[in-house]
């Protein structure tokens, strides 16, 4: 897309500096009942967001709206929304010529998949899961082929283009034995179908299903723990938000003047990693800054906030290429995230804790962890563990602690790491003895 009348129009108006972003997002959703397609759509958005300093004062705009009339529109409006608009810092707006790392995250041959090919592919994957166990009733399966362009530019000689596909495959099932109904899913990241294992997804799905059948109820008490990839990816997830300079500087973080300190168990390394080879790598965050790796904790001690180009000028630092727009405006937020994992295999995880529970899954994350306080009390389930091997499951529990107390009581981390859909690439991580209601 050509920007020079928008950057003409701001010239004349005294906008300087001026920056635009202009995204363009597509999405094919084939959504299947059993083996029969329900819904096929194909859908496309534009947006363009234009920022920039008038007589002192920051002012922007953003709007799906992209024809001839658009940058009349936006200067127009930066220019109302800047009379209003705070302090505008020139630096915060990044010079031309910077060091990017090259992120290769187009998959030509994922671009030139046919349609009829992943039809089929979501009639193969129902077959195979109905055909696993009889006492699977429904099978719903989800393909969703993403496609991003990214174009952004500012009058600083800046310019970035960022072009990136992925596809995610996901089937969610109910089984039934007898009168016990349970219900999984599994999921996948794809970048080249050829690689992509239908066996295995399904042989993970059915098992994950069936091994809920004849669940107990637990006795309310205190157990060693073991969290599978998602659920720890949740919780690491909300500790790392805690890490936002923008949440230290409005006292809402439970790490604040904490830097430099050690705050979780010295088992506990995590590194936020935009350049990790996975859909969610990125070589510039939205200010356009170059993202780098580097390690928000390590053995337990507090190494760096995470900053945007403001709070970097506030805390006398250097951004961390953190940046990210939230609505209007932009704050420092966690890119992927990594968490070192351990030498030893899940199996050898579980044999360490002999007798314990296994958490599969976290409920009301929403409303049931306080990331101020850290304070937590979810709905779980998930499998006793017995003598070292997983068990009998557990359908309902609660869970309940303090995130900074259990993150410090971590008995052992496996090597099992997987990329979750929440960008968290964690392995399993054993906590001990932590709060479990049930009965």
């Amino acid at each position: 897309m050509k920007f020079d009348k928008y950057f003409e129009l701001a010239k004349e108006r005294g906008i300087e500096p001026f920056e635009l972003k202009f995204v363009s997002n597509s999405k094919l959703s084939i959504n299947l009942y059993q083996q029969e397609v329900e819904q096929y759509t194909s859908a496309q958005d534009h947006s363009i967001t234009g920022r920039g300093i008038y007589e002192g004062k920051l002012g922007s705009f953003s709007t799906g709206m992209v024809n001839s009339s658009t940058p009349a529109l936006m200067i127009d409006q930066i220019l109302k929304n800047a009379k209003y608009g705070i302090q505008g810092h020139p630096e915060f707006f990044i010079e031309g010529g910077q060091k990017y790392t090259r992120i290769r995250n187009f998959h030509k041959d994922l671009k030139s998949v046919n349609p009829s090919r992943l039809i089929e592919l979501g009639k193969s994957l129902a077959k195979k899961i109905q055909e696993k166990d009889s006492r699977i009733e429904v099978v719903s399966t989800s393909i969703e082929l993403h496609e991003s362009v990214e174009q952004f530019e500012n009058s600083k000689g800046l310019k970035l283009k960022d072009h990136s596909n992925y596809l995610i495959v996901s089937s969610g099932v109910q089984a039934r034995n007898n009168q016990e109904v349970v219900s999984q899913d599994n999921y996948a990241f794809i970048t080249d179908l050829s690689d992509f294992d239908e066996d295995k997804f399904v042989d993970e799905l059915v098992l994950k299903t069936v091994k809920q059948f004849n669940g107990e109820k637990i006795q309310s008490g205190k157990y060693d723990v073991v969290l599978n990839n998602e659920s720890a990816a949740v919780l690491i997830d909300v500790l790392s938000s805690q890490l936002s300079a923008y949440a230290v500087e409005h006292h809402l973080s439970l790490f604040e003047g904490k830097e430099g300190q050690k705050v979780l168990s010295n088992k506990l390394t995590v590194t936020d990693k935009p350049l990790a080879k996975t859909i969610f790598d990125h070589a510039y965050d939205d200010e356009g800054t170059p993202c780098s790796n580097h390690t928000l904790i390590e053995k337990g001690v507090l190494k760096t906030y995470i900053y945007d180009l403001e709070t970097a000028k506030k805390f006398n630092k250097q951004t961390t290429g953190n940046g990210h727009q939230s609505g209007s405006k932009i704050v420092p937020s966690t890119n992927l995230l990594e968490v070192k994992k351990g030498r030893l295999s899940f199996e050898e995880v579980l044999k360490r804790v002999n007798n314990g529970i296994y958490i599969t899954s976290l409920a009301g994350i929403g409303t049931g962890i306080n990331p101020t306080s850290g304070d937590y009390s979810l709905q779980a389930s998930g499998y006793y563990i017995a003598d070292g091997k997983l068990s009998t499951p557990i359908p309902l529990m609660t869970i309940a602690g303090n995130l900074l107390t259990d993150f410090n009581k971590i008995k052992d981390i496996a090597s099992d790491s997987k990329l979750t859909i929440e960008g968290v690439l964690t392995p399993s991580i054993s906590l001990r003895k932590l709060s479990i209601s049930g009965e």
